[in-house]
């Protein structure tokens, strides 16, 4: 069983030359996020197997390739607003709907009507479609999901027909749109006001994961092999989910970021620390500080500042670099994954594509809720980038819309507090426990050092909120899988470069790191490399899957 996409790179370069993003590229992130191995077609003139997966994306399919496709025996068919393939896909196909106010603009909202495809709470909440719809009456297929009142994804002897471009939807959302000047009170636009839902949006779904758990359950129908989203424990245990935790010092004092590290460390727990330079470009870290946090596990990077240090016009290229060479000049090492201070954000892809360039590795800014009343807000939780998970950023069309070596992590529990006698908060924090393992989720907790030493005010409700985290957590017997941004950062693009090949009976693992494989279904036997191995069951997603650990390196994998 293989997995394939069709690709015309000749239609990007059209769409870049006429000053327009060709969104179908991230096609290639859609499957990464997934944990497929998929390879790209030119076209689809090639005898696929039975079982095989091909996804087609929006525009014309050519005659050609339609044949080819049509004479196909047991072939799964994924398209995303394909047009000219009607007859593939048991549909008719009218009318496409532009967005009403431009391509970072919603146009409707998807809901599921068979749960069977997405088989979690609330499953037929409504999820943002970003990109043009097309309007389609069913001709021999069966709607399983509507946009509206019209089907939104039907299937068709085993052909699955999304009505709008799903890679144009998870990309802009995961992303968020362009913002050049400030909203809600403060002067410089900020990551968080890129969010494309609104703010009554109930950002407690994370809306684009749930759109890949509708492919993942159809790659599991046919017992396709993934690649999960949490690596192993350090005993080779599956966790339940991963906490990362990491916060700013807004450069405040060296004193306090030792003590906020003692505090972590005391408690067992990692801590990732973002250090930012004051106005006359100096730390209040000492190189000494700094090499005794590293020494107790602990993660330091750089927390660039343009808001008090530089004006707006200092977000640019030459900004990040000036920043950065501060911090190798006063430490001696580079940081892997940063922090904007205040969260700042001016443009689209730039912020990701200048710390790129300069071999940074990741971004922590994604803040997944937010207060408009209240900038300094604690108690933040949800996923209003929609997903809970790292991912890749993308550039913009005058940059041939190429994937980055760059990783977004997303911050979805901003400073977590759990103050007596507030029976809301309490049910917050475990809802948020509860749904990380029940999806098996990398959620980041994140903590300022001045409120983990209780430097601002008090940091009872701080410590609260980490020892009923860890009680919990073990109440409920979760296997709590805990980092720091810069491990989870490393591991992520480890995964994306890591690949499983073959069929469900058997397939090879190349893995770049200890990663885990999610085999459909239970009651499998599986061997590896000649040895039949253990391996847990676990429901995630609705779905029970077999887990596999995989060391790093190759193996061969058989399954009955």
């Amino acid at each position: 069983m293989a997995v394939y996409y069709l690709f015309d790179d000749t239609k990007r370069k059209d769409a870049n030359e006429e000053c327009r993003n060709y969104w179908y590229c991230y096609i290639t992130e859609l499957l990464d996020r997934l944990g497929v191995t998929a390879q790209q077609l030119p076209d689809a003139d090639r005898r696929f197997r039975k079982g095989d997966v091909l996804f087609t994306g929006p525009g014309a399919l050519a005659d050609a390739d339609r044949e080819h496709i049509a004479r196909s025996k047991g072939l799964i068919l994924i398209g995303l607003a394909t047009q000219n393939a009607d007859d593939l896909f048991g549909i008719r196909t009218g009318e496409i709907i532009p967005q009403p106010d431009g391509e970072f603009s919603i146009n409707g909202f998807f809901r599921m009507r068979d749960g069977a495809y997405l088989p979690v709470d609330r499953n037929d909440y409504p999820l943002p479609v970003v990109s043009p719809v097309t309007v389609v009456k069913t001709n021999g297929a069966r709607t399983l999901a509507y946009i509206d009142f019209d089907p939104g994804l039907t299937v068709f002897n085993g052909a699955y027909y999304f009505a709008f471009d799903l890679t144009q939807t998870l990309w802009t959302c995961s992303a968020g749109k362009p913002v050049y000047d400030g909203q809600n009170g403060f002067d410089i636009g900020r990551v968080c006001d890129t969010r494309i839902v609104p703010l009554d949006y109930d950002t407690e779904i994370a809306f684009c994961d749930r759109y890949l758990y509708i492919i993942q359950t159809i790659f599991a129908r046919v017992g396709y092999p993934m690649i999960h989203r949490l690596p192993p424990m350090k005993d080779g245990a599956i966790p339940d989910l991963l906490l990362f935790f990491g916060g700013d010092d807004d450069a405040t004092n060296g004193v306090m970021n030792l003590q906020a590290s003692g505090i972590m460390h005391e408690r067992g727990l990692p801590y990732h620390m973002n250090l930012m330079p004051d106005i006359n470009g100096n730390f209040v870290t000492t190189p000494e500080e700094f090499e005794i946090i590293r020494s107790r596990g602990h993660e330091l990077a750089l927390h660039y500042d343009f808001v008090c240090r530089a004006n707006r016009d200092r977000f640019i290229a030459a900004g990040f670099a000036e920043q950065l060479k501060l911090f190798a000049d006063a430490f001696g090492v580079m940081p892997v994954s940063n922090v904007g201070h205040c969260l700042t954000q001016h443009g689209w892809a730039e912020r990701c594509r200048y710390q790129a360039d300069l071999g940074i590795m990741g971004d922590n800014s994604k803040l997944g809720e937010i207060n408009p009343d209240d900038i300094n807000a604690f108690g933040l939780y949800g996923f209003a980038f929609g997903t809970a998970f790292p991912f890749f950023a993308y550039d913009d069309w005058a940059h041939d819309n190429k994937r980055l070596n760059f990783t977004e992590l997303v911050i979805n529990y901003y400073e977590p507090r759990l103050p007596e006698d507030d029976p809301e908060a309490l049910e917050k924090l475990r809802r948020c426990l509860d749904d990380a393992a029940r999806h098996g989720r990398t959620i980041n907790y994140f903590l300022h050092p001045h409120y983990i030493t209780g430097l601002y005010g008090t940091n009872q409700q701080v410590m609260a909120s980490l020892d009923e985290t860890r009680s919990y957590c073990d109440s409920r017997n979760y296997k709590v899988l805990t980092c720091g941004p810069d491990s989870l950062c490393l591991w992520w693009h480890a995964r994306s470069v890591s690949s499983v090949i073959g069929t469900p009976a058997g397939f090879t693992v190349y893995a770049a790191a200890d990663i885990i494989i999610r085999i459909p279904g239970q009651g499998k036997r599986v061997t590896v490399n000649g040895v039949e191995t253990e391996c847990p069951v676990k429901h995630i997603d609705g779905l029970d899957w077999t887990m596999l650990r995989a060391v790093r390196g190759r193996s061969e994998v058989s399954v009955q």
